[in-house]
């Protein structure tokens, strides 16, 4: 959170057929079909485990993102870098459609 970095990537476990966490996943069990359409950013499925639900994991990505993206310092870095209006919408619409992938 120190680092004046603009850009960070937060992601979910996806069992990507081939890997050795989707074959953990039918070896306990697991139905091919549960196996499918996962997405890393947790739009279409999750895997939680005995310690914490799926939907938890999601929540606390999405924590990460908005502690992330929406820090005022942040912000106000990445608006002092635009240079020229068109950048500026370009850095907003960005901002809008991180947070709204982070609902």
């Amino acid at each position: 959170m120190k680092l004046p970095i603009d850009y960070a990537s937060f992601h979910v476990i996806v069992p990507t057929p081939g890997t050795t966490v989707n074959e953990k996943l039918k070896q306990q069990g697991a139905s091919i079909f549960e196996l499918v359409n996962f997405y890393s950013l947790g739009k279409a499925g999750n895997i939680g485990n005995k310690y914490i639900s799926g939907d938890e994991i999601i929540a606390l990505r999405n924590g990460a993102v908005k502690k992330f993206y929406l820090r005022p310092r942040h912000l106000l870095r990445r608006m002092l870098k635009t240079t020229s209006i068109e950048h500026f919408q370009i850095q907003l619409e960005e901002m809008f459609a991180i947070v709204g992938k982070a609902r």
